[in-house]
């Protein structure tokens, strides 16, 4: 009997102490998704300066970024950590209400050949 193969992906997340740092043991907890297509992408800084070789003067690489969406389906207390994130606040009696402190969430996404991290810093609501 074959069994099936997934696509050795996995995405997770752990809750930071400390801005862009891993904890030292973390408990990673995994994001339950149907997709996703974050990817890194990076600027590039090229000189627009004409030259008689017609060669480009100057080029450097620049800023590099992390984004893209996460598609789910909707779960009952699945993303309870996660909206507390967003809201900024903690549930209390089955009620989540905004407060003003940033949260951080380090997300982890494994695919075969590469790994993925990134902090998501949450600003306050205001």
């Amino acid at each position: 009997m074959a069994i099936a193969n997934g696509a050795q992906h996995s995405l997770h997340y752990v809750a930071e102490s400390a801005y862009g740092t891993t904890p030292s043991t973390p408990t990673w907890t995994p994001v339950p998704h149907t997709g996703t297509n974050m990817a890194m992408t990076k600027d590039a800084i090229e000189s627009e300066k004409l030259r008689g070789d017609r060669q480009i003067e100057d080029f450097r690489h620049g800023n590099k970024t992390i984004g893209g969406e996460i598609s789910s389906e909707l779960e009952y207390a699945a993303f309870d950590v996660l909206l507390e994130a967003v809201m900024c606040g903690s549930w209390t009696t089955d009620v989540l209400k905004a407060a003003l402190p940033v949260v951080r969430l380090r997300l982890s996404a494994n695919l075969a050949t590469w790994r993925l991290l990134s902090t998501i810093d949450i600003p306050a609501l205001k």
